[in-house]
C-alpha cells in the first residue's frame, strides 16, 4: 500500500509540475508584435467596448486602462442590429530595428463614421475621419473598403483604436491587417473580378437594347433595365457604387444599397410575370405577383423618409426586415410561378428554378447575417465578393439564356401555328372551290338537260308549224346557236366526262374545237408522262388554263397561242404565250380572272411568272406534284 501510494504522489506532482510549466509557458498578451509577415491573424488580439454615448478618446482610454473592454474571440464582428457606438483596441509592437508600415483593413463599405486614434507614449494623434458619410476623397486609402496605414518605428509600442458608428443599423464588421503589398494585390483581384463581371452584365445590357430594338419585344427592354439595376446592386453591396459613380455625393451612397435592392426586386417580378407570359387566364399567381410589384415601389419611396427624415433605431430595424422579408416572398412567388408554368409543360421555367437556386440561398444567408443570427465571410473571388453578388451574376447569365430559348420557343411555335393556320386557309379555300365546283356542276346539268331540252322542243314544233320558211329558218338558226352556246357553256362549267378523261386528252380536244369557232389559232403541246396529279387537282388547273385561254381570247388581240404542259421531275410547268398587246401594266389592279388564278394556284402550293410586253405576253406556272407512285 506504501508503494502504490508513492506512486500516486509521483504522478500527481509530475501532472502538477506539467501543468504550471504549460500555463507559464504560455503567458497571456494581448500585444500583437510586428515581425515582417505579409499577414497577421487579429484573433485574440481585438478588444471592443460599445456604449450608447458618443464618448471622447481621452474616456475611452481611461475605459480600457480600467479593463472593460472585451476580448473578441474572432477577428470578426456581427451584432446585429444595435443602438450603440463601437470602439475597438489593438495593440501592436514593433520589435525590430525597421519602421513597420501595416494597413488595417476594415471589411464592411457601409460605417457611416470611422475615426481612428494612435495612443504613443501618452501622445494622442488622430489618424483620420472617414465613413459613407463623407466624400469619397476624405479616405485616408483610396479603397472601396476602409483601410487606414499604421506606422510604428523601430522598438515602438502603441495602440490603436477605431471608432465605429452605425448606430441603428446593422454592424457586421471583419478586421484585417496586412502589408501594402498583400493589400494591392486583394485590392487588384477585387476590381479584376468586379471589372469582368461588369462587363459581362453591360455586354448583356447592350444585346438585350439590342433585340428590343430589333424584335420589338418588351421582354427585353425591361430584362436591360433588370440588368442595369443588378449591376448598382452589386456595386452597392460592395461598396464601389460610391467610389466610381458618386464619390461627391455620400447622402445617395447612404441609401444606395436599399434603393438598388427595390429596383432589382421590382424589375425581377416584372420580368418575370413577362417572361412566364403570366396571365389571368394562366397564373393563380397575376394577383400576388402585383402586390409585391406595389410594395417594391413602397419599399423604394419610403427608403428616403426612414433613413434621412427620422432616425429611429425601431422604425429603421423594422424597414429592413419587412423589407427582408418582402425579398423572400417574392424570390418564393418566382418559384411558385414557375413550378406552376413548369407543370402546363412552359419548359424555359426550368431556367427560373434552376438560376434562382444559388441566388436564394445566398439571400437567406445574407437576411441571418443581418439579424446577427449567424456570421460569415465569404472570401471567395479574391476576398471581396459576397455569394450574393455571385448569384445576382449567376442569375442574370442564365435567365439571358432562358430568354432566348424562350424566344426561339416561341418563334418555332408561332411558325407552326402559322402553317397551321395557312393549312387551314388552303383547307377552306379547298371547301370553298370544291363548293363552287359543285355548283358549276349543277348549273352545267340544268343548261345542257333542262333549257337544251328546252330549245330543242322548241325547235322541234316550229319546223311542225305552218309559217314563213324564211322566218321559220332565222329562228331556227338562233335556237342552233342558242343551243350551241349553251352546250359551250356547260362544258365549260363541267366538261364532259371529266373523271374518265385524261386531261391533256381533254384539253387538246378543247383547243382544236376553240380553232374553229374563234379566229386565234391555238397550239397546245403536252411534254412528259401525266398522271401526277388527283381529279380535284386537275380540274384546279383545267380551271386555271381555261381562265388564261379566255383572257387571251378577250383582251390579247392576239392571231397566235401556244399552250405547253411540261411534266418535270417534281412539278409540272404551264406556259401560255401570245402574240397580242401584253397585259397593261397596272400592277395594283387586278381583274377578277386573274385573282381567280392566283387563289388557286395558292392553294396547289405553285408560283406564277408574268412577262409581258407590247409583243405578247408569258405566263410561267410551276406546280409540284401531290402524289409519289400513285399515293396521296
Amino acid at each position: 500500500m506504501n508503494q502504490r501510494a508513492l506512486y500516486i504522489t509521483i504522478l500527481l506532482f509530475c501532472l502538477t509540475t506539467e501543468i504550471h510549466y504549460t500555463v507559464a509557458a504560455r503567458p497571456f498578451s494581448d500585444t500583437l508584435y510586428l515581425t515582417g509577415k505579409h499577414q497577421y491573424d487579429l484573433k485574440g488580439y481585438l478588444e471592443y467596448y460599445c456604449d450608447t454615448a458618443l464618448l471622447p478618446i481621452d474616456s475611452v482610454i481611461k475605459i480600457n486602462n480600467a479593463g472593460k473592454f472585451e476580448r473578441l474571440k474572432k477577428d470578426v464582428l456581427n451584432s446585429g442590429f444595435s443602438n450603440k457606438y463601437y470602439w475597438h483596441s489593438l495593440h501592436l509592437k514593433n520589435p525590430t530595428s525597421l519602421t513597420m508600415e501595416i494597413m488595417w483593413l476594415f471589411q464592411n463599405a457601409t460605417v457611416n463614421e470611422m475615426k481612428v486614434y494612435k495612443v504613443s507614449n501618452n501622445r494622442i494623434t488622430s489618424l483620420g475621419v472617414t465613413g459613407d458619410h463623407f466624400a469619397f476623397n476624405q479616405r485616408p486609402y483610396y479603397f472601396y473598403l476602409f483601410v487606414y496605414p499604421l506606422s510604428l518605428q523601430p522598438g515602438e509600442d502603441a495602440r490603436f483604436y477605431a471608432f465605429i458608428n452605425k448606430k441603428g443599423e446593422n454592424l457586421k464588421q471583419r478586421f484585417q491587417l496586412m502589408d501594402a503589398k498583400t493589400l494591392q494585390q486583394l485590392q487588384s483581384n477585387a476590381y479584376f473580378v468586379m471589372g469582368i463581371l461588369t462587363g459581362i452584365l453591360l455586354l448583356v445590357f447592350l444585346f438585350n437594347v439590342f433585340l428590343f430594338y430589333s424584335l420589338r419585344d418588351a421582354i427585353h427592354g425591361w430584362y436591360a433595365l433588370y440588368v442595369l439595376a443588378t449591376l448598382w446592386q452589386m456595386l452597392a453591396f460592395e461598396g464601389m457604387d460610391f467610389q466610381f459613380l458618386y464619390p461627391a455625393v455620400p447622402s445617395i451612397n447612404d441609401i444606395a444599397k436599399f434603393i438598388s435592392c427595390g429596383l432589382n426586386l421590382l424589375l425581377m417580378l416584372q420580368v418575370m410575370q413577362k417572361f412566364f407570359n403570366q396571365k389571368k387566364e394562366n397564373s393563380r399567381f397575376l394577383k400576388g405577383t402585383i402586390v409585391f410589384k406595389t410594395v417594391s415601389i413602397f419599399l423604394i419611396i419610403s427608403c428616403i423618409p426612414v433613413y434621412k427624415l427620422f432616425h429611429s433605431m425601431i422604425l429603421k430595424e423594422t424597414y429592413t426586415l419587412f423589407f427582408s422579408v418582402t425579398a423572400v416572398l417574392s424570390f418564393v412567388l418566382i418559384v411558385f410561378s414557375a413550378i406552376e408554368r413548369v407543370r402546363q409543360g412552359f419548359k424555359p421555367g426550368y431556367f427560373y428554378l434552376f438560376a434562382l437556386t444559388p441566388l436564394f440561398l445566398a439571400t437567406i444567408e445574407f437576411i441571418l447575417n443581418l439579424f446577427g443570427v449567424i456570421t460569415t465571410f465569404d472570401t471567395t473571388m479574391g476576398y471581396m465578393l459576397s455569394r450574393i453578388q455571385l448569384g445576382v451574376a449567376f442569375e442574370t447569365l442564365v435567365i439571358s439564356f432562358g430568354i432566348l430559348y424562350r424566344y426561339n420557343l416561341f418563334k418555332k411555335e408561332k411558325e407552326k401555328l402559322s402553317l397551321e393556320l395557312e393549312g387551314q386557309k388552303i383547307a377552306t379555300a379547298g371547301h370553298i372551290i370544291s363548293a363552287q365546283e359543285m355548283e358549276r356542276k349543277r348549273i352545267a346539268e340544268d343548261l345542257h338537260d333542262e333549257l337544251g331540252g328546252d330549245i330543242a322542243a322548241i325547235k322541234i314544233n316550229l319546223q311542225k308549224a305552218t309559217v314563213d320558211t324564211e322566218r321559220l329558218n332565222k329562228v331556227i338558226k338562233l335556237l342552233d346557236k342558242a343551243s350551241g352556246d349553251i352546250r359551250s357553256i356547260s362544258h365549260n362549267l363541267m366538261p364532259p366526262d371529266f373523271s374518265a378523261t385524261p386531261l391533256d386528252i381533254l384539253l387538246d380536244s378543247y383547243y382544236r374545237q376553240l380553232n374553229n369557232e374563234h379566229g386565234i389559232v391555238f397550239q397546245f403541246h403536252v411534254n412528259g408522262e401525266s398522271g401526277k396529279f388527283t381529279k380535284e387537282d386537275e380540274l384546279m388547273i383545267y380551271r386555271i388554263i381555261m381562265e388564261l385561254t379566255n383572257n387571251v381570247v378577250k383582251h390579247s388581240c392576239a392571231t397566235e397561242a401556244t399552250v405547253q404542259m411540261i411534266y418535270c421531275d417534281t412539278y409540272l410547268e404551264v406556259i401560255v404565250e401570245d402574240n397580242g398587246k401584253g397585259i397593261p401594266a397596272e400592277p395594283n389592279k387586278k381583274g377578277i380572272g386573274l385573282m381567280n388564278i392566283q387563289s388557286r394556284i395558292n392553294y396547289l402550293d405553285g408560283k406564277i411568272i408574268f412577262d409581258s410586253n407590247e409583243y405578247g405576253t408569258t405566263i410561267i406556272i410551276q406546280l409540284p406534284y401531290k402524289i409519289n407512285n400513285g399515293k396521296d
